[in-house]
């Protein structure tokens, strides 16, 4: 593996010159693969709580807008509640004055 002065590869060198083994899965297709099988739920749960370790938000949140879509009803409660907070902030403030 070639490097020049700085430590850095040199154009056209690989780090991984052998790159991926055969047969190895990426971490997408192997999560595709697991929610087939029967402990699904479990195998979510520990691949969500792994990818929050490792601080990867954009995997947790592509993940989890395909599992459970945003729906209307869920917009509809959040501004509800929402609308709720505030008059109770409002009611708050009065009361400290």
């Amino acid at each position: 593996m070639e490097r020049d002065s700085t430590g850095r590869f040199t154009p056209g060198t690989s780090g991984n010159p052998d790159g991926r083994p055969k047969g190895s899965l990426g971490k997408l297709t192997s999560l595709a693969k697991a929610l087939t099988e029967p402990q699904a739920e479990a195998i979510i749960t520990r691949a969500l709580l792994e990818a929050t370790r490792l601080k990867e938000p954009r995997f947790v949140l592509f993940f989890m807008e395909r599992i459970w879509p945003r729906s209307r009803e869920a917009d509809q409660d959040l501004e509800e509640h929402m609308a709720d907070l505030e008059q109770r902030v409002k009611a708050l403030e009065e009361q400290a004055q």
